[in-house]
């Protein structure tokens, strides 16, 4: 099994419903480190936490946060972060596998993992960090992203718009970033927001492009689904049960 084959394996979804994988397909990589969910001491929710060969947590991901593992050498996490009506605050952190420490402060890395605090915790100093508003308009926005998230290539981001951007009560989009162009993709998902969904119990987690690079994802109590050309609307209702 690739991941050109099925690139669904790779995309990443929020812990701790998902568990991140190496480029193997594998929550383990050759050098031993490896993914698993968790349940910290003093942290009443579930994380997900990557350690190393002999088990020493190095880093830790709380509910609602993202793990990609852009290579054998590169992570990427982010956090979106709510801001009242507005866009939320999407906050991400560029590391390098290699260089990640054991933590040694497990007491705040359980702190902070928990559903309203950072979210993401490490002991390591990041390759880069960075942060931006999700408020951008439909299509092709440009971005002052750092030189050194060019590695990483498209990054698909699901994110909340505010109520600013339309009347709908949930304002989802699928953020595509080109980090190598600087740029991002803005594709409200209307098929979604103006649908009669139960948006506190229905979410759309995760999107990834198939081999023939149209737009797929799932979700929570979402069947799996295929956007058409638009990367706005279903490719054909068939494709989501909600």
């Amino acid at each position: 099994m690739s991941a050109t084959e099925h690139p669904e394996r790779r995309a990443p979804g929020p812990a701790p419903w998902y568990i991140p994988v190496f480029p193997n397909l594998e929550p383990t990589s050759d050098a031993g480190l490896s993914w698993r969910r968790a349940n910290l001491r003093h942290n009443p929710d579930e994380c997900v936490v990557l350690l190393d060969s002999d088990k020493n947590l190095l880093v830790t991901v709380g509910i609602y946060s993202y793990a990609f593992v852009v290579n054998f050498e590169t992570l990427l996490l982010w956090r979106p972060y709510e801001q009242g009506d507005a866009a939320l605050k999407i906050s991400f952190h560029l590391l390098a596998l290699p260089a990640l420490k054991p933590i040694r402060d497990t007491a705040k890395a359980s702190e902070q993992t928990q559903l309203r605090a950072a979210g993401i915790y490490y002991e390591s100093t990041p390759i880069d960090l960075w942060t931006c508003s999700a408020a951008f308009s439909a299509g092709e926005n440009i971005v002052l992203s750092p030189p050194s998230f060019q590695r990483c290539g498209e990054v698909l981001v699901l994110a909340d718009l505010g109520k600013a951007a339309s009347a709908s009560p949930i304002n989802i989009a699928v953020l595509a970033f080109d980090f190598g162009k600087q740029r991002v993709t803005c594709l409200p998902q209307d098929w979604f927001n103006e649908s009669d969904a139960d948006f506190g119990y229905q979410w759309i987690t995760r999107v990834w492009r198939d081999q023939k690079g149209r737009l797929c994802g799932d979700g929570i109590r979402i069947d799996r689904f295929r956007l058409d050309g638009t990367g706005r609307q279903l490719d054909d209702r068939r494709w989501a049960r909600l």
